[in-house]
């Protein structure tokens, strides 16, 4: 496992961790995109939700207020789009500080990178080596 620091502004940095620029980030297919996922989340929580209990979770929703409903739903989507802003986030980072040599070896499979974290003023990239 290599890892590679980069430094980065610490003002793209500190957008990256607001709240407010993740949500800025996002365009209408974006929104779409993250209602879509939030719809797909909450039907899987549902089946299972029933598998497990069957009649019980049929019960519960009925005794739960709609305006519930919709602001756990609204919570989901929220967080869902906050999810595909950060890894939109992290591809234009990426893009924007990734020097060419590295690259290279990405393209020509010596290199995979498997996880990127974002901390105060640099983006750190760990990566898998293939040595063939």
């Amino acid at each position: 496992m290599e890892i590679i620091e980069l430094p980065i502004t610490i003002e793209e940095s500190d957008n990256y961790r607001k709240f407010t620029n993740r949500l800025k980030v996002l365009g209408a297919v974006g929104w779409v995109k993250a209602y879509i996922w939030a719809v797909v989340y909450v039907v899987i929580f549902f089946a299972v939700a029933f598998m497990l209990t069957g009649k019980y979770t049929i019960g519960i929703m009925q005794y739960i207020p709609v305006w519930v409903w919709l602001v756990c739903f609204i919570g989901v989507w929220i967080a869902s789009a906050i999810r595909r802003s950060g890894n939109k986030q992290l591809k234009a980072l990426i893009q924007k500080y990734l020097f060419s040599a590295f690259a290279d070896k990405i393209f020509s499979g010596e290199i995979r990178p498997s996880r990127v974290k974002v901390v105060k003023g640099k983006m750190i990239v760990y990566c898998r080596v293939y040595n063939d």
